[in-house]
């Protein structure tokens, strides 16, 4: 692989490990706040709403908690971007087009 382009696969890497980091803690309640997992006494949801999850997460198991599914998130996403990226640079050369 070219130089150039092992630096534009770290370079479309790197923003994408950012993302993920920031968002992480704010998806993790869109997917564990509508679980359908009802209490047996009281056949109620086990959260309220979006806050009554990430507050109960982060209590039950600290700031980890939030980041549960980091990993899929990111392998799901990052071939997009990455391929995405390298793409885009290739159809800017081939257009004849400099670097901003």
């Amino acid at each position: 692989m070219a130089r150039g382009a092992k630096r534009l696969v770290t370079a479309s890497c790197r923003p994408l490990l950012h993302l993920t980091c920031l968002f992480r803690p704010f998806t993790t309640p869109k997917y564990f706040h509508p679980s359908p997992t009802l209490s047996s006494a009281s056949h109620a949801y086990r959260y309220k709403n979006s806050l009554d999850c990430t507050r109960q997460t982060f209590r039950a198991e600290g700031i980890a908690g939030l980041y549960k599914g980091f990993w899929p998130q990111w392998l799901r996403i990052g071939p997009h971007t990455i391929v995405a990226f390298v793409v885009l640079e290739q159809l800017r050369k081939l257009a004849g087009m400099h670097a901003i």
